[in-house]
């Protein structure tokens, strides 16, 4: 019997990721939250999906959080950037959840994601016709 077990991976195409993951069900909402920045008037936040490839704008929120519900199964990499109309640029470069230089989990350096997962089916719902 072996006494312990390790797995190692080498390949020019693939690379390593230690990212934290949140783990939920598409029907519930998560709510993200950065630090404030000073001097911002708005915030712009948008997800990315990274088994589907594609981004989906979150809007515009005056508050340091959002809580959405991810549309789809997959991982999903949460960003955000802090505006103010008045600077020139108006707005930061984007911040990834993933980067664990900006990111944190339990107060913590370190990147994370979502993973979402379609939520069971519930019970039916039957009516009867009048």
């Amino acid at each position: 019997m072996l006494s312990s077990f390790a797995w190692f991976a080498s390949g020019g195409d693939w690379s390593g990721m230690d990212y934290f993951t949140y783990r939920g069900t598409t029907d519930k909402a998560i709510t993200a939250s950065w630090d404030v920045v000073e001097g911002a008037t708005y915030y712009e936040a948008k997800i990315y999906s990274v088994d589907h490839d594609y981004e989906t704008n979150l809007g515009k929120t005056e508050t340091n959080r959002i809580a959405i519900q991810i549309p789809r199964s997959g991982h999903y990499v949460f960003m955000v950037r802090a505006c103010n109309d008045l600077m020139n640029p108006p707005c930061s470069e984007w911040t990834e959840s993933t980067d664990p230089e900006r990111a944190s989990v339990d107060g913590k350096p370190r990147g994370w994601w979502v993973y979402g997962h379609v939520a069971p089916a519930g019970i039916p719902t039957i009516t009867k016709e009048p």
